[in-house]
């Protein structure tokens, strides 16, 4: 189904619509949210993660993260 006045698809808009109720990383990154949250770096200060809490990256973790 076409939207009105657009019976030729001449101006159709390609959408998607995401299966999430939030689109943060912690929402939205796959099926394992807490490796995510590791690299979710604005929780470091404002919100918290479920399990390992997110640190900055540094030449000294670099190679463990």
């Amino acid at each position: 189904m076409r939207p009105f006045p657009n019976p030729d698809g001449s101006s159709d808009m390609l959408t998607h619509v995401l299966p999430y109720t939030h689109y943060d990383i912690l929402n939205s990154c796959g099926p394992n949210p807490s490796v995510c949250c590791e690299f979710d770096f604005k929780r470091m200060t404002h919100w918290s993660c479920p399990g390992v809490k997110p640190v900055p990256i540094t030449s000294a973790n670099v190679a463990t993260k």
